[in-house]
């Protein structure tokens, strides 16, 4: 009984994790590929690069 709740709660402990892990690795992917889009289309959103920028910081 005892190592079963241990076992269960090292699972509950990994998924949150993962969740967690998961949210960063994607919050990472948009930032660099906005990141991307941002140095890419500089020249084009030059008068308006900071609401660009303010546009990706919300998504």
């Amino acid at each position: 009984m005892r190592e079963k709740s241990v076992s269960l709660r090292a699972a509950d402990k990994f998924e949150i994790n993962h969740k967690w892990v998961f949210i960063l690795f994607k919050l990472i992917f948009i930032s660099f590929f906005g990141f991307k889009f941002f140095k890419k289309y500089y020249l084009f959103f030059n008068n308006i690069n900071f609401s660009v920028f303010d546009m990706m910081c919300i998504y």
